[in-house]
């Protein structure tokens, strides 16, 4: 039972705080489903927007398994919000919708990241408290590392009027409005963000284990409930 319950909601701070004795190398339990379901042959969309066929949820989970950050000098947090979007990207394979959930994560674990990573650089700080207020979104923060890094160029598109669908604020700007002709996935989403990610903290110093057995992060999971 103990086995069970550390694979429910595993995560690289859990492992990393000593909450549980294995890392989370899935993203899911594939002995949870039915062995008559987990058969279907599923597509999805490659990096040249092709449909790529996998024999069964085995075969997808492997491959969504790829996408995966690894903990090395990228904060355990935006690990595991990516591992989150990742997880329903899994699931989509039995409700397509989720797909966008899990586009929609990703892109919000990325701005979250591109924050960090550059010390809020781009953000105003207030002088009386020193609290960062960013007040760009994931297009301005784009724009901005642009400027810094060549690397970001063409990412991101804020003009006025016809805007270029792949760029990646406007593909979660259009989700975030509620756009329901965002129905299909992005081939090739989860690379961008990953390489982008991968790349914000490529400078970054290697931590350490023990260091990071202090973080706030590692601390027991508690519950908390929010009411509007």
């Amino acid at each position: 039972m103990n086995n069970v319950l550390d694979n429910w909601d595993n995560t690289w701070c859990r492992y990393y705080g000593g909450f549980t004795q294995s890392p989370p190398d899935r993203l899911i339990e594939l002995d949870w489903f039915r062995p008559e379901v987990v058969g279907m042959i599923f597509c999805y969309p490659d990096t040249k927007g092709q449909l790529k066929q996998f024999s069964g949820l085995e075969d997808w989970h492997n491959y969504v398994l790829t996408l995966r950050l690894k903990p090395s000098k990228i904060p355990l947090p935006h690990i595991d919000s990516f591992d989150d979007a990742l997880r329903a990207l899994v699931m989509s394979y039995f409700f397509s919708g989720l797909s966008k959930v899990a586009e929609s994560k990703a892109l919000s674990t990325l701005e979250d990241a591109l924050k960090v990573a550059y010390q809020h650089k781009m953000c105003t700080t207030d002088k009386q408290t020193g609290e960062h207020k960013c007040h760009l979104g994931l297009g301005g923060i784009l724009n901005w590392l642009a400027q810094q890094d060549e690397f970001y160029k063409d990412m991101a598109d804020t003009e006025k009027g016809h805007r270029r669908q792949n760029a990646l604020n406007v593909i979660r700007d259009k989700q975030m409005h509620g756009n329901q002709s965002e129905v299909m996935p992005w081939g090739g989403l989860f690379e961008k963000v990953k390489q982008t990610i991968e790349h914000a903290f490529h400078n970054w110093a290697i931590y350490d284990l023990e260091w990071f057995r202090k973080m706030p992060c590692a601390e027991p999971m508690q519950l908390y409930s929010y009411g509007i």
